[in-house]
């Protein structure tokens, strides 16, 4: 019996043994989508590619490290966003195929068009100085990343919004003290249309958000994990025309 089970065995082993592959070797060449645009500070602008037969993905370089633009992906083939520059110069704008898209990447040159268009902000219609304390109420929400529930000490600003605006809502943590500003936006309904974290960078938050509807809206100041401490909250708003899409 112990023969025959390591006859098997041998029999299984050599018959299982995987073919050997050639290496592969290729040459190629990648050619960077890359364009210069000069933006300026107080403006906000609308970048948008549109993409053919591909979903396309847009970087902005300002630094060190690219803005990792937080595109609408609704549709398929095309990108779009919003950028709000810190200092006036040329930035570098990137173009490349969305590697988290629906979908087999194609092969070869894609075709694409980019645009960039500034919007004018105007004066700010909100600009509050706030402070959180011990004696705010808590808000409960569910932040994007760990789905954890969490209550922390909130103002709430109601903002009456208008439909083919885009509103830029920053709140900024003042003096550097040691607190992490952190947006809700809730819409007519009372529900979170939009949040965001470090969207203005140094720990601050900006929502930018191109209304659709008509309505009021309610604006939640608040922090990333329970805080104390001084805030300016600011609301502008620029007319998007046919770019609220």
């Amino acid at each position: 019996m112990r023969f025959i089970v390591v006859a098997v065995t041998l029999l299984v082993l050599h018959g299982t043994a995987p073919a050997q592959q050639k290496d592969l070797v290729a040459k190629g060449k990648i050619e960077l989508a890359s364009h210069t645009y000069k933006m300026n500070v107080g403006s906000l602008y609308h970048v948008k590619v549109e993409g053919k037969g591909f979903q396309p993905y847009a970087l902005i370089q300002s630094g060190f490290l690219p803005f990792f633009a937080a595109g609408n992906a609704a549709e398929r083939n095309t990108f779009q966003s919003y950028y709000a520059p810190k200092e006036s110069k040329e930035y570098r704008i990137l173009i490349m195929p969305n590697l988290f898209g629906a979908g087999e990447l194609p092969a070869g040159p894609l075709d694409y068009t980019l645009s960039v268009k500034p919007i004018a902000l105007g004066k700010a219609i909100v600009k509050a100085e706030g402070k959180w304390t011990d004696d705010d109420p808590l808000y409960t929400a569910r932040f994007p990343f760990g789905n954890q529930e969490r209550k922390t000490h909130f103002k709430a600003y109601p903002l009456k919004m208008k439909a083919g605006n885009l509103y830029v809502i920053d709140l900024i943590r003042n003096n550097e003290q040691n607190t992490d500003p952190y947006l809700f936006l809730e819409g007519p309904d009372g529900k979170v249309v939009t949040q965001d974290d470090d969207g203005d960078g140094n720990l601050n938050s900006r929502i930018i958000f191109p209304a659709k509807q008509d309505g009021n809206y309610r604006v939640i100041a608040t922090t990333l994990s329970p805080a104390t401490g001084d805030f300016t909250l600011t609301v502008r708003a620029g007319t998007t025309g046919k770019h609220a899409e």
